[in-house]
Protein backbone atom coordinates (compact mmCIF):
# COMPACT_ATOMS: atom_id res chain seq x y z
CA UNK A 1 0.00 0.00 0.00
CA UNK A 2 3.14 2.21 0.88
CA UNK A 3 4.07 1.82 -2.72
CA UNK A 4 1.09 2.53 -4.40
CA UNK A 5 0.62 5.79 -2.06
CA UNK A 6 3.56 7.41 -3.58
CA UNK A 7 2.39 6.07 -6.86
CA UNK A 8 -0.72 8.15 -5.94
CA UNK A 9 1.01 11.46 -6.08
CA UNK A 10 2.27 11.17 -9.69
CA UNK A 11 0.29 12.66 -13.09
CA UNK A 12 0.02 10.59 -15.91
CA UNK A 13 0.60 12.66 -19.69
CA UNK A 14 -3.13 11.66 -19.95
CA UNK A 15 -4.40 13.25 -16.83
CA UNK A 16 -6.60 16.15 -17.04
CA UNK A 17 -4.33 17.62 -14.64
CA UNK A 18 -1.56 17.48 -17.11
CA UNK A 19 -3.60 18.75 -19.99
CA UNK A 20 -4.52 22.03 -18.03
CA UNK A 21 -1.14 22.56 -16.91
CA UNK A 22 0.50 22.10 -20.78
CA UNK A 23 -2.34 24.43 -22.26
CA UNK A 24 -1.83 27.06 -19.32
CA UNK A 25 2.18 27.04 -20.38
CA UNK A 26 0.82 27.77 -24.04
CA UNK A 27 -1.64 30.33 -23.63
CA UNK A 28 0.91 31.81 -21.47
CA UNK A 29 3.27 31.85 -24.34
CA UNK A 30 1.35 32.89 -27.03
CA UNK A 31 0.31 36.16 -24.66
CA UNK A 32 3.46 37.07 -24.16
CA UNK A 33 4.62 36.65 -27.97
CA UNK A 34 1.98 39.11 -28.84
CA UNK A 35 2.92 41.54 -26.25
CA UNK A 36 6.34 41.46 -27.24
CA UNK A 37 5.56 42.00 -31.17
CA UNK A 38 3.01 44.53 -29.78
CA UNK A 39 5.62 46.60 -28.21
CA UNK A 40 7.96 46.06 -30.63
CA UNK A 41 6.11 47.03 -34.20
CA UNK A 42 4.73 50.20 -31.96
CA UNK A 43 8.12 51.00 -31.04
CA UNK A 44 9.05 50.73 -34.87
CA UNK A 45 5.72 52.94 -35.41
CA UNK A 46 6.46 55.93 -32.98
CA UNK A 47 10.82 56.14 -33.30
CA UNK A 48 10.28 58.40 -36.48
CA UNK A 49 7.85 60.93 -35.08
CA UNK A 50 9.98 61.36 -32.12
CA UNK A 51 13.47 61.58 -33.63
CA UNK A 52 13.89 64.67 -35.90
CA UNK A 53 14.96 64.37 -39.52
CA UNK A 54 18.09 64.30 -40.81
CA UNK A 55 18.48 65.30 -44.43
CA UNK A 56 21.25 63.83 -46.41
CA UNK A 57 24.56 66.54 -47.12
CA UNK A 58 24.57 68.04 -49.97
CA UNK A 59 27.75 66.96 -51.86
CA UNK A 60 29.03 69.44 -55.03
CA UNK A 61 30.93 67.67 -57.70
CA UNK A 62 32.95 69.55 -59.95
CA UNK A 63 33.65 67.92 -63.70
CA UNK A 64 37.19 67.47 -64.34
CA UNK A 65 37.85 69.20 -67.95
CA UNK A 66 39.19 66.74 -70.56
CA UNK A 67 42.66 66.54 -70.71
CA UNK A 68 44.02 68.02 -73.88
CA UNK A 69 47.42 66.41 -73.39
CA UNK A 70 50.90 67.87 -72.00
CA UNK A 71 51.95 70.84 -73.10
CA UNK A 72 55.17 71.29 -75.06
CA UNK A 73 58.00 73.28 -73.73
CA UNK A 74 58.73 76.95 -74.99
CA UNK A 75 62.82 77.80 -75.15
CA UNK A 76 63.17 81.16 -73.67
CA UNK A 77 65.53 83.22 -75.85
CA UNK A 78 68.65 84.55 -74.31
CA UNK A 79 68.84 87.96 -73.23
CA UNK A 80 71.38 89.89 -75.07
CA UNK A 81 74.38 91.10 -72.85
CA UNK A 82 74.95 94.19 -74.62
CA UNK A 83 71.78 96.29 -76.08
CA UNK A 84 73.92 97.58 -78.65
CA UNK A 85 74.71 94.44 -79.75
CA UNK A 86 71.49 93.43 -81.46
CA UNK A 87 69.72 96.13 -83.16
CA UNK A 88 65.57 96.59 -82.43
CA UNK A 89 63.74 97.16 -85.78
CA UNK A 90 61.90 100.40 -86.00
CA UNK A 91 58.64 101.08 -87.27
CA UNK A 92 57.96 104.70 -88.77
CA UNK A 93 54.21 105.86 -89.32
CA UNK A 94 53.57 108.42 -92.47
CA UNK A 95 51.10 110.34 -91.83
CA UNK A 96 48.86 110.03 -95.14
CA UNK A 97 46.57 113.22 -96.42
CA UNK A 98 42.94 112.12 -97.70
CA UNK A 99 42.37 114.41 -101.13
CA UNK A 100 38.86 114.14 -102.67
CA UNK A 101 38.51 113.11 -106.38
CA UNK A 102 38.77 115.72 -109.19
CA UNK A 103 36.16 113.72 -111.56
CA UNK A 104 33.02 111.14 -110.82
CA UNK A 105 32.45 108.95 -113.26
CA UNK A 106 28.61 108.97 -114.19
CA UNK A 107 28.65 105.18 -115.70
CA UNK A 108 28.88 102.37 -112.91
CA UNK A 109 30.61 99.49 -113.68
CA UNK A 110 29.08 96.17 -112.81
CA UNK A 111 31.34 93.79 -110.63
CA UNK A 112 29.78 91.01 -112.26
CA UNK A 113 27.11 90.10 -110.05
CA UNK A 114 23.84 88.57 -110.05
CA UNK A 115 21.54 90.76 -112.09
CA UNK A 116 18.37 92.25 -110.49
CA UNK A 117 15.21 90.57 -110.88
CA UNK A 118 12.94 92.44 -113.38
CA UNK A 119 9.48 93.51 -112.63
CA UNK A 120 6.46 93.36 -115.18
CA UNK A 121 5.85 96.24 -116.44
CA UNK A 122 1.88 97.26 -116.15
CA UNK A 123 -0.22 97.54 -119.33
CA UNK A 124 -0.88 101.35 -118.62
CA UNK A 125 2.30 102.57 -119.43
CA UNK A 126 5.92 102.49 -117.65
CA UNK A 127 4.48 105.12 -115.22
CA UNK A 128 1.96 102.87 -113.42
CA UNK A 129 4.16 101.07 -111.40
CA UNK A 130 4.63 97.03 -111.10
CA UNK A 131 1.96 95.16 -112.56
CA UNK A 132 0.75 91.76 -110.66
CA UNK A 133 -1.28 89.18 -113.21
CA UNK A 134 -4.34 88.97 -111.60
CA UNK A 135 -4.57 92.42 -109.67
CA UNK A 136 -6.01 95.52 -110.35
CA UNK A 137 -4.07 99.00 -109.74
CA UNK A 138 -5.80 101.22 -107.83
CA UNK A 139 -5.91 105.16 -108.26
CA UNK A 140 -2.58 105.48 -105.37
CA UNK A 141 -0.28 103.57 -107.49
CA UNK A 142 -1.12 100.35 -104.92
CA UNK A 143 -1.57 97.02 -106.92
CA UNK A 144 -4.23 95.19 -104.94
CA UNK A 145 -4.90 90.97 -105.63
CA UNK A 146 -8.21 89.79 -105.81
CA UNK A 147 -9.08 88.42 -102.58
CA UNK A 148 -9.83 84.56 -102.44
CA UNK A 149 -12.51 82.80 -101.35
CA UNK A 150 -13.13 81.82 -98.16
CA UNK A 151 -14.93 79.53 -95.87
CA UNK A 152 -15.74 80.61 -92.38
CA UNK A 153 -17.42 77.92 -89.48
CA UNK A 154 -20.49 78.51 -88.34
CA UNK A 155 -22.65 76.58 -85.80
CA UNK A 156 -25.91 74.01 -86.27
CA UNK A 157 -28.43 77.16 -84.34
CA UNK A 158 -26.12 80.32 -85.75
CA UNK A 159 -27.51 78.74 -89.44
CA UNK A 160 -30.78 77.41 -88.24
CA UNK A 161 -31.06 81.34 -87.66
CA UNK A 162 -30.58 82.49 -91.16
CA UNK A 163 -32.89 79.41 -92.73
CA UNK A 164 -35.40 80.59 -95.02
CA UNK A 165 -36.38 77.33 -96.89
CA UNK A 166 -37.12 73.98 -95.03
CA UNK A 167 -37.98 70.51 -96.64
CA UNK A 168 -38.81 68.41 -94.39
CA UNK A 169 -37.23 64.69 -95.12
CA UNK A 170 -40.11 61.79 -96.38
CA UNK A 171 -40.01 58.84 -94.25
CA UNK A 172 -39.33 55.48 -96.55
CA UNK A 173 -41.66 52.46 -95.71
CA UNK A 174 -38.84 50.57 -94.99
CA UNK A 175 -38.15 52.76 -92.26
CA UNK A 176 -41.41 53.25 -91.06
CA UNK A 177 -42.09 49.43 -90.98
CA UNK A 178 -39.21 48.80 -89.23
CA UNK A 179 -40.12 51.74 -86.98
CA UNK A 180 -36.45 53.23 -87.29
CA UNK A 181 -36.10 56.36 -85.66
CA UNK A 182 -34.03 59.05 -84.32
CA UNK A 183 -31.06 61.73 -85.26
CA UNK A 184 -29.21 62.41 -88.51
CA UNK A 185 -25.97 64.52 -88.36
CA UNK A 186 -25.06 65.54 -92.01
CA UNK A 187 -21.68 68.22 -92.94
CA UNK A 188 -23.00 70.73 -95.53
CA UNK A 189 -20.96 73.55 -97.43
CA UNK A 190 -23.41 76.51 -97.85
CA UNK A 191 -22.83 78.49 -100.91
CA UNK A 192 -22.54 82.26 -101.57
CA UNK A 193 -25.89 82.45 -102.48
CA UNK A 194 -27.46 80.41 -99.68
CA UNK A 195 -28.06 76.73 -101.17
CA UNK A 196 -26.58 73.87 -99.83
CA UNK A 197 -23.38 72.78 -102.14
CA UNK A 198 -22.30 69.31 -100.41
CA UNK A 199 -24.03 67.51 -98.04
CA UNK A 200 -22.02 64.20 -96.26
CA UNK A 201 -23.29 62.12 -93.46
CA UNK A 202 -21.69 62.38 -90.24
CA UNK A 203 -23.77 60.11 -88.02
CA UNK A 204 -27.41 58.25 -88.13
CA UNK A 205 -28.70 55.42 -89.49
CA UNK A 206 -28.12 54.06 -92.94
CA UNK A 207 -31.81 53.63 -94.07
CA UNK A 208 -32.86 57.27 -92.84
CA UNK A 209 -29.43 59.24 -94.11
CA UNK A 210 -30.20 59.06 -97.84
CA UNK A 211 -33.47 60.73 -97.37
CA UNK A 212 -32.32 63.67 -94.85
CA UNK A 213 -29.41 64.69 -97.81
CA UNK A 214 -32.08 64.61 -99.93
CA UNK A 215 -34.71 66.79 -98.52
CA UNK A 216 -31.01 68.74 -96.94
CA UNK A 217 -30.31 69.52 -100.51
CA UNK A 218 -33.22 71.55 -100.79
CA UNK A 219 -33.01 74.07 -98.27
CA UNK A 220 -31.98 77.61 -98.72
CA UNK A 221 -30.32 79.76 -96.01
CA UNK A 222 -29.68 83.43 -95.91
CA UNK A 223 -26.19 84.42 -97.68
CA UNK A 224 -23.51 84.81 -94.79
CA UNK A 225 -21.76 87.86 -95.68
CA UNK A 226 -17.81 88.80 -93.95
CA UNK A 227 -16.80 92.28 -94.28
CA UNK A 228 -19.46 92.58 -96.51
CA UNK A 229 -18.96 89.98 -99.13
CA UNK A 230 -20.64 86.85 -99.33
CA UNK A 231 -18.76 84.03 -98.28
CA UNK A 232 -19.26 79.64 -98.26
CA UNK A 233 -20.26 78.44 -95.12
CA UNK A 234 -19.09 75.22 -93.23
CA UNK A 235 -21.48 73.83 -90.84
CA UNK A 236 -23.82 70.84 -89.34
CA UNK A 237 -27.43 69.75 -89.74
CA UNK A 238 -29.33 67.47 -87.45
CA UNK A 239 -32.51 65.74 -89.49
CA UNK A 240 -34.74 64.14 -86.63
CA UNK A 241 -37.04 61.50 -87.51
CA UNK A 242 -40.11 60.46 -85.13
CA UNK A 243 -42.91 58.13 -85.97
CA UNK A 244 -45.05 60.11 -83.45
Amino acid sequence: MSDLGNLSQCMMDGAPEARMERRGWRFGALAASVCFQTIVMTALILWPLFTPPVLPKAVAVTPLPPFQGMPEPVASAPAPDDESASPRSAITVTNVALTPPVSISRHIVSSGGPAAPSMPMSPAGPGAGPWIPGGSENGLGVVERPSPPRIVRRSAGVMAASLVRRVEPAYSAVARAARIQGAVRLHAIIGTDGAVRQVEVISGSGILAQAAMDAVRQWRYRPTLLNGQPVEVDTEITVNFNLE
